[in-house]
């Protein structure tokens, strides 16, 4: 997916400016609780909540006159700025672990 985001990116389109950035920068919330069983046996559970989106591929549309897009049907019918963009985030996840300490 890299490389064909990649190529379609480097395609020269005086309507459209074409970004692909396969960076993945995440910050995430991390929260949960810990108990210990016994001296060495524990459990663990909690939470883990993305807060942004990573932007993967946004095509922008140049073209100031929209009138070539026909009845709509072209996502790049929105006139001189309208952006559509590729997005991925994580999903939240519950997790849970037995610990064990030596």
């Amino acid at each position: 997916m890299n490389q064909y985001m990649g190529n379609l990116a480097k395609v020269k389109d005086p309507d459209l400016a074409l970004k692909h950035s396969p960076n993945y920068v995440q910050f995430v919330v991390n929260m949960g609780f810990r108990t210990n069983l016994t001296k060495h046996q524990g459990f663990e559970f909690g939470v883990r909540v993305p807060t942004i989106n990573d932007p993967y591929f946004t095509a922008t549309f140049t073209k100031a006159d929209s009138s070539s897009c026909g009845y709509g049907t072209s996502p790049y019918c929105g006139g001189k700025g309208s952006k559509i963009t590729h997005t991925f985030r994580r999903n939240v996840s519950i997790y849970w672990n037995y610990v064990f300490n030596f």
